[in-house]
């Protein structure tokens, strides 16, 4: 299955994603890309930030969603 089809199915579920969850889980490595390819086919994918601190200081993430869509979200 296609890289953009995995990240679609799991949104589809409900779920949310995030760049560190695509790359473990699913061996996406751009995942930006991935959910610019899904909103050029006319879903609708929204964003907000994630925030953790590491060793390294504090960063920030997307974590990205399906909106849901009675059309969209059709088999």
């Amino acid at each position: 299955m296609a890289q953009k089809h995995r990240v679609l199915e799991h949104l589809k579920a409900g779920n949310e994603i995030s760049h560190l969850e695509a790359r473990i889980d699913m061996h996406i490595l751009d995942l930006p890309k991935r959910i610019s390819e899904l909103r050029k086919d006319g879903y609708k994918i929204t964003s907000r930030k994630g925030h953790s601190v590491n060793e390294y200081g504090k960063t920030s993430y997307n974590i990205y969603k399906l909106e849901e869509n009675d059309e969209q979200l059709k088999p």
